[in-house]
This record gives C-alpha cells, structure tokens and sequence, in this order.
C-alpha cells in the first residue's frame, strides 16, 4: 500500500521533529524527563496541534486501507473457493461424461457387429447395394466386421470406384 504526502505535510513533519528534538535536547539540559517538557510558544503549540491532526488523519486513513485489503482478501478466498467448487463440479461432469461416450461406442460397437452378421448373411450383390448408400466410416466397420470370405463376395459385387475407396479407407483403420 502506498500513501502519498502533501509537501504541507512533510514540511510540518519535519518541523515537528525538529520541535521535538529542541525541547528535547532542552529538557534533558535541564534535568527534567522528556515527557515533561511542554512548547512554550503559541508557534510551536500550533504546529504540534497540526502535526497530530495530520498523524490522526494518516492513521484513520491507512485503518481504513488496511480494512479495505481484509475485506479485499475475505472476497478473495470465498472466489477461490468457489472457484474450488465449480472445478470441482466440472471435473466430476468431465468424468460423466467420458463414461457415457465410452458406453456409447460400446454400444454402437455391438450394433456395428450385429449388422455386419446380417450383411454377411445377404447376398453379396444384395449388400453391396445397400454398403453403397451408407457413410463411408460405417460400410468400412461392417466388412472389418465380416469373415473374409464374406467381405471378399461383397466387395467384389460392389462397384470398381466404390470397391477401391472402402479398400483404402480399411486398410488406413487397420492402421490405427
């Protein structure tokens, strides 16, 4: 925290100390204990009286900076724990959520077997009309499914340009 002080200020502190320093050196020439001394001028009384309205006013302020930084700092811990919490929270839907996606491609793994057992039990030239219509990915996973002999019929019932690409795009899953 950084307080800045008006040239005023400085002056009637430097003053001050200077002021005490004097009645200081003056009371211990006399004999007497530095808290007995007492300004014998108006002058020195009325600069006394302004230096402790400055150190009052300074210290009220920096009370106040110093509560505003606790208050600044108990917001600051209940944001980190919420914070905490929702990380928290999203790790856990994280989790639930690869859970799910990994039941899914269960799922639509036994469903990729299933067709592939009922392509397999067609006519080849049958399945490969409907291998045609379907998404590439898909017609690749039901012949990786098949028996070879029954991927082979199909593919060879299926038409040349067709034929090559399910190739291609098989032989780069395999790959994987």
């Amino acid at each position: 925290m950084r307080l800045r002080f008006s040239a005023t200020t400085v002056v009637l502190f430097g003053a001050l100390l200077l002021l005490f320093a004097q009645v200081h050196s003056a009371a211990v020439a006399a004999g007497e204990t530095p808290a007995a001394a007492v300004p014998e001028s108006v002058e020195e009384r009325r600069l006394l009286y302004a230096l402790s309205q400055e150190r009052a006013r300074l210290q009220a302020e920096y009370q106040q900076r110093v509560q505003q930084l606790d208050l600044r700092e108990i917001e600051l811990k209940t944001l980190a724990g919420e914070v905490e919490k929702k990380l928290t929270e999203l790790k856990k839907l994280r989790q639930s959520v690869q859970q799910l996606l990994a039941e899914k491609s269960t799922v639509e793994a036994k469903r990729v077997k299933g067709l592939s057992k009922m392509y397999a039990k067609m006519a080849p030239a049958q399945a490969a009309n409907l291998l045609t219509g379907l998404d590439q990915e898909l017609a690749v996973a039901i012949l990786a499914g098949m028996a070879p002999k029954s991927g082979a019929k199909i593919m060879n019932s299926l038409p040349v340009e067709t034929a090559t690409t399910l190739s291609v795009a098989y032989s780069s899953l395999e790959k994987q």
